[in-house]
């Protein structure tokens, strides 16, 4: 462009300084037309990709016993040398894996807009972003949390959902084979069986907090005593306790968590679709981690759909474009071909 300005130039010496300055005025106005035209090219770039390893190998297949894999986005996995973990999915917004044996520890880079997923002996864990461990022995599975916070869910979680942050712990499954019994079981005998009764259903496992610290961060006693209240089959209780955080402490990161976690009680524990249709979409509202807004928006189109709310049809309709390979589409499907 510039050189056909000084061919210009050259052609016509005695153009005037005024004409110059219209032509070279004109000249950048093209110029911020064309910047204007390739800045959304540029915005492209920040699209999500699929996640790599050492940013060139795609994550996929099965990852190594005893390596340690660096992700494209900060990310760490790290396997033991006996543990089997298997990529079941790596797309730009869901990593999915599944631990066959063994154990692996996981650092989630927070933030991303990739939903993570592990599963392993019939228990999943959603990431919102942390550092957690999850070792499986048999049909056995226990997850450890580091630092953040994760959902684990599965039939043999009490409630079927249970939240763990930073110095939580599940074990979920029977105890292994070569455990020994305790002498104090109870044993029943009938015929030539002996059959020890089921243990206790698995409980969260909480690192004890000095009440000063309780005292100065309120947020977590009502999540702690949401926790238990659960844990005890309370769900009313847990549902007051999820509200008041929700309510009281709107401004704090965790009310976005207390709100979907509020939601998925009502609509899976205590019946009531209506509010958990409002719960899901104040926690879209309140900031819900990227790795759960999929959860949060088809909990919201199935709870109005059970309502018979008008807005069913276009919030299944609207969770179906945003995912069409989504985690829920056969529920939403089945939804939708009832309305």
């Amino acid at each position: 462009m510039w050189d056909r300005i000084d061919g210009a130039r050259r052609t016509t010496p005695r153009t005037s300084p005024t004409r110059r300055l219209v032509i070279a005025g004109a000249t950048l106005a093209a110029a911020a037309v064309a910047l204007v035209v390739v800045a959304p090219r540029g915005a492209e770039d920040h699209e999500p990709v699929p996640l790599t390893i050492a940013d060139t190998v795609p994550l996929a297949g099965s990852l190594a016993p005893g390596s340690v894999v660096r992700l494209s986005d900060a990310s760490r996995i790290e396997v033991d040398d006996d543990a089997r973990l298997d990529v079941l999915e790596s797309s730009a917004r869901t990593v999915a894996l599944a631990l066959r044996e063994g154990r692996a520890r996981f650092e989630v880079t927070p933030g991303g807009p990739r939903a993570w997923r592990i599963e392993s002996g019939g228990v999943t864990v959603e990431v919102v972003g942390t550092v957690f461990t999850v070792a499986r022995s048999g049909a056995r599975v226990t997850v450890s949390v580091e630092r953040g916070s994760v959902l684990v869910r599965g039939d043999d979680v009490p409630d079927h959902v249970q939240r763990l942050d930073a110095g939580d712990s599940i074990e979920v499954g029977p105890a292994p084979s070569a455990e020994p019994v305790r002498e104090d079981a109870p044993v029943v005998v009938a015929s030539e069986t002996i059959a020890v009764e089921a243990p206790s259903p698995p409980a969260v496992e909480r690192r004890p907090t000095p009440s000063r610290e309780v005292d100065q961060d309120p947020v977590a006693s009502l999540l702690a005593s949401a926790d238990a209240a659960r844990r005890r089959g309370d769900h009313a209780g847990a549902a007051r306790l999820l509200e008041q955080v929700v309510r009281e402490h709107a401004d704090d990161q965790r009310a976005a968590l207390a709100a979907y976690s509020l939601a998925r009680l009502r609509l899976d524990r205590t019946g009531e679709p209506r509010a958990a249709a409002r719960d899901f979409a104040r926690a879209l509202e309140l900031g819900l981690p990227d790795q759960l807004a999929e959860g949060a928006r088809a909990g919201r189109a199935i709870a109005l759909a059970r309502t018979g709310d008008a807005r069913a049809a276009e919030a299944l309709a609207a969770y179906l474009e945003a995912y069409p390979d989504g985690r829920y589409r056969a529920e939403v499907l089945r939804w939708q071909s009832e309305l």
